[in-house]
């Protein structure tokens, strides 16, 4: 009787002790899993990227121009396609939006026309700018703006200053930029310009070609940040 007693006490203590080193376990495996759980969910990528509503951002773009006009007005009809350049600054943004503050100038050659007292038009565009990135392809992005600007147009002869005509600039384009690090990049520029001016003008034909100038412009440069 009690050696039965005592196998049945050696029984019992094996299973309390079984139980307890099983219970011990599973708690350490649900530790385990739920550590990791966590571990996995703060690591996760966000599926949504956060947008600063504000941020310094200075950066500059210098670029070369070529402008291809268009339409029945003085600067296609009587001179060369201009070359030029252009440079933009950027300060800040709001929520990933641009803003710029930008100076240009372009050359027009006079062609054999019909206005010889003319050597040539300086033409300066003092502008604001916004434009907002879209990343497209590894380091690729597409930038499209919108520019307004004020545009001195002067007529000269060799030095000496004829005429001159204050004008107003609207440009809408993009840039394709390809980031090589986080201080420079290269990009090309497409763009349509439309320049007006509200001149005096005998009739509504006359008003027109003198006072305003449509192109496709072509811009060559780098960004720095």
């Amino acid at each position: 009787m009690n050696y039965f007693l005592q196998i049945i006490g050696i029984a019992t203590l094996s299973l309390s002790t079984f139980g307890q080193q099983k219970w011990i376990q599973n708690n350490n495996n649900s530790d385990f899993f739920q550590n990791k759980f966590q571990t996995e969910i703060q690591s996760a990528p966000s599926d949504s990227v956060k947008t600063k509503p504000f941020d310094i951002e200075p950066s500059m773009r210098l670029g070369y121009i070529k402008s291809f006009g268009m339409g029945d007005n003085i600067l296609n009809n009587e001179f060369q396609n201009s070359n030029g350049f252009s440079i933009i600054f950027s300060a800040f943004s709001i929520y990933n939006a641009k803003f710029s503050a930008g100076f240009e100038t372009q050359k027009f050659v006079e062609d054999a026309s019909e206005l010889e007292i003319y050597s040539h038009v300086n033409k300066n565009s003092y502008s604001l700018q916004i434009d907002y990135t879209i990343p497209i392809q590894n380091k690729f992005s597409l930038v499209p703006f919108i520019n307004y600007g004020v545009v001195v147009v002067n007529f000269k002869d060799g030095k000496d200053l004829l005429a001159r005509q204050t004008a107003n600039e609207l440009k809408i384009g993009t840039y394709l930029d390809y980031q090589f690090n986080s201080t420079y990049t290269a990009f090309v520029g497409l763009s349509y310009t439309n320049l007006f001016n509200d001149i005096q003008a005998p009739t509504p034909q006359d008003k027109k070609y003198y006072g305003t100038f449509q192109s496709v412009q072509l811009v060559l440069g780098f960004e720095f940040n």
